[in-house]
């Protein structure tokens, strides 16, 4: 499996001409099978009608929690992408089905654990709709840096291994200011740093530390600051094998070396 990160979609976007379209819309006709025998399976009582399930299960992307219980569990397994009786996504299978940057999206949601099947397997589909709607405007979004900066394959090939200073001038910047990573002040959006790469690996994580400090700051203009930063979020979700300053700080502060 291909690790996800910012220029590898962009590689992919250069190599494949035509780009399949790819859904988990569950409304698809194709889908109504599955739909049918997951709706027989659950208490509709407190439905009207399997076309108010269908209607309420649209919108599983935006659910803070499983308000249909333990549907995603069968929707996900009737698909074939999720082992019930081992509680395991089938990775292969999804990234067959639904192409390698949607898993690696998610790749950190369907390694977690969880005790509770259903809320296991609802958190990976939801991670996987969250992925459809968002892994192409992180594609269209950077795309638009490339043209815009006439950048050519070999120059994109130079961040492959995430070099410690940026080869393209405000590259990044391009990228962070189209997908609103940053506020007016240059704060954080965390929410839209989610959208754009998917969940972090430990949820938990103190994602402040890879703030570049105000003495640095005075130090670095603002493009160079942005990648400095991204490349400290990339590091702590183990994607690269350089060490940059502000990850160098980041290990002292969570391992105190």
């Amino acid at each position: 499996m291909s690790k996800f990160f910012l220029f590898a979609i962009i590689l992919h976007i250069y190599f494949i001409v035509k780009q399949q379209v790819l859904s988990i819309s569950l409304e698809e006709a194709h889908n109504s099978e599955i739909l049918r025998k997951c709706f027989e399976e659950i208490d509709q009582g407190q439905y009207n009608s399997s076309e108010v399930l269908l209607e309420k299960f649209k919108n599983y992307a935006y659910w803070s929690h499983e308000e249909i219980p333990c549907f995603a569990r069968c929707i996900a397994s009737e698909k074939g992408w999720f082992d019930i009786d081992l509680s395991r996504w089938n990775k292969q299978r999804i990234v067959d089905e639904l192409g390698a940057n949607m898993y690696n999206y998610c790749r950190f949601e369907l390694n977690r654990a969880f005790k509770n099947v259903c809320s296991f397997a609802f958190k990976g589909l939801k991670c996987l709709k969250q992925a459809e709607m968002n892994v192409i405007i992180t594609h269209n979004n950077l795309l638009e840096c490339v043209k815009e900066k006439s950048i050519s394959m070999d120059q994109l090939l130079e961040y492959y291994h995430f070099p410690q200073l940026e080869h393209i001038p405000c590259l990044f910047k391009c990228f962070a200011d189209k997908s609103h990573l940053y506020t007016v002040d240059y704060e954080w959006n965390v929410l839209n740093w989610l959208k754009a790469f998917g969940p972090i690996r430990n949820e938990n994580a103190d994602i402040s530390i890879c703030r570049v400090n105000a003495n640095e700051r005075e130090k670095m203009d603002i493009c160079a600051i942005m990648y400095e930063e991204y490349n400290c979020w990339e590091r702590l979700n183990y994607n690269t094998d350089g060490i940059s300053v502000t990850y160098k700080k980041a290990l002292k502060k969570i391992f105190n070396f």
